[in-house]
C-alpha cells in the first residue's frame, strides 16, 4: 500500500466517530521470549457513509476504497529500516507489518509484530517504528508512528510482569483541533490485551479483567493518545 493513501485512511478513521480501535497485545512465553502486536483496526471506515464521503473528495478521481481493492500481506522490516539508515537489522527481520483490507469483509486493519528474544526489546521497537515504512512523515509532516507511545516498557520482576508506558510527543490534547476530534470517537479504544505463560492471580491495572491466562483492559482512545496511557500500567502476577 502506498503512504499517501494510507496516511488519508488512518487520518479519516480518525476523523469518524467510531472507526478504529488500537490494541497492544503482549504474548509470553515461560522463558521471557514471545510476541508483541500493535494494531490500528479502521474497518469502521467501510461501514460509515460520511467517512466514504470523505474518501472519494480526498482522493479525487479515485475512491482510496475501490483502489486499495483486496489486501492481505505481511513482511518483514528489514528493508525499511535500512532505508531509514537504522542498523540492528537482525532485529527488524523479526518485526513485521501486516496488512489485511477488504470492503467485502469491512475490515481494514494494520497491525507491527515483534517476536522478541527478552521484554527489553519492546522498547526498543517502539522508540524507532516511527522511522520506518508507512510509520515515518514525510517532508516534515507528522509520520503515523506519532500516534504510538514511544516509551513502553516491560519487564519480569520477582515473578511478577511489570508495564509502564508514556508518549514521547507533546501533550496533543492542547492543541484544539486534537481536542475536538478526541470529542468524536467516544466509542473509540485502546485495547490492552496480556497472554501470561501462566493462570493470572492478580493485576493493579485499572479496570482489567481476567480469563485464565490472558488479562484484558482498555482506556478511551483519546486518554491513550493525549498521553494517558499510564492508565493500563501496573503489574500481572501469575
Amino acid at each position: 500500500m502506498n503512504r499517501p493513501m494510507l496516511s488519508l485512511l488512518f487520518l479519516l478513521a480518525f476523523s469518524c466517530t467510531s472507526c478504529v480501535e488500537m490494541e497492544e497485545w503482549l504474548q509470553l512465553r515461560k522463558d521471557g521470549s514471545g510476541r508483541f502486536t500493535i494494531s490500528i483496526d479502521m474497518s469502521g471506515v467501510y461501514k460509515d457513509p460520511t467517512a466514504k464521503a470523505l474518501l472519494e473528495q480526498g482522493g479525487g478521481e479515485d475512491n482510496p476504497l475501490t483502489a486499495l481493492g483486496k489486501v492481505d500481506t505481511v513482511m518483514n522490516m528489514k528493508a525499511e529500516a535500512i532505508k531509514a539508515g537504522l542498523g540492528n537489522l537482525e532485529f527488524w527481520e523479526r518485526v513485521t507489518s501486516g496488512v489485511k483490507a477488504s470492503e467485502a469483509d469491512s475490515a481494514f486493519i494494520l497491525n507491527f509484530s515483534l517476536q522478541f528474544n527478552q521484554l527489553d526489546e519492546i522498547a526498543y521497537m517502539m522508540q524507532y517504528l516511527p522511522k520506518v515504512g508507512n510509520m515515518a512523515g514525510q517532508e516534515g509532516t507528522p509520520g503515523l508512528g506519532s500516534f504510538f507511545p514511544q516509551v513502553m516498557h516491560y519487564a519480569l520482576q520477582n515473578g511478577e510482569l511489570l508495564r509502564r508506558t508514556e508518549m514521547m510527543a507533546e501533550d496533543k490534547a492542547a492543541d484544539p483541533s486534537m481536542s475536538a476530534m478526541f470529542a468524536m470517537m467516544p466509542n473509540a479504544n485502546y485495547v490492552l490485551k496480556v497472554d501470561a505463560p501462566a493462570n493470572i492471580k492478580e493485576s493493579n491495572i485499572s479496570n482489567a479483567s481476567t480469563n485464565g491466562k490472558q488479562l484484558k483492559a482498555s482506556i478511551p482512545l483519546g486518554d491513550a493518545m493525549s498521553g494517558q496511557l499510564e492508565k493500563l500500567d501496573g503489574r500481572i502476577v501469575f
